[in-house]
């Protein structure tokens, strides 16, 4: 059994009433299979889309629920000094 974090692994054990053959496998995402070079054009061409302004994006995508920590994100925001932008994709 594999589970992709520690509260998912005491999840299953809870069920099963063990865990010695869950094996913890972190969330993680493997760059050199999923990064790819952004064009100058498609990143101007994203921010027009979306009116996002110049300056560094910060991306969270995934489901907009709360065990995600999507709450605790919005709330922390106000608090990031700079220009960043926020983009939820969900």
């Amino acid at each position: 059994m594999v589970a992709y974090g520690e509260h998912v692994r005491r999840f299953v054990a809870g069920i099963r009433g063990r865990d010695d053959d869950v094996f913890v496998a972190p969330q993680a995402v493997e760059p050199e299979l999923f990064r790819r070079d952004i064009a100058d054009d498609e990143l101007r061409a994203f921010r027009a889309r979306h009116g996002l302004p110049e300056g560094p994006l910060v991306l969270y995508a995934g489901r907009l629920v709360r065990e995600k920590g999507v709450e605790v994100l919005a709330q922390a925001w106000p608090q990031v000094r700079g220009d960043a932008t926020l983009v939820l994709a969900g």
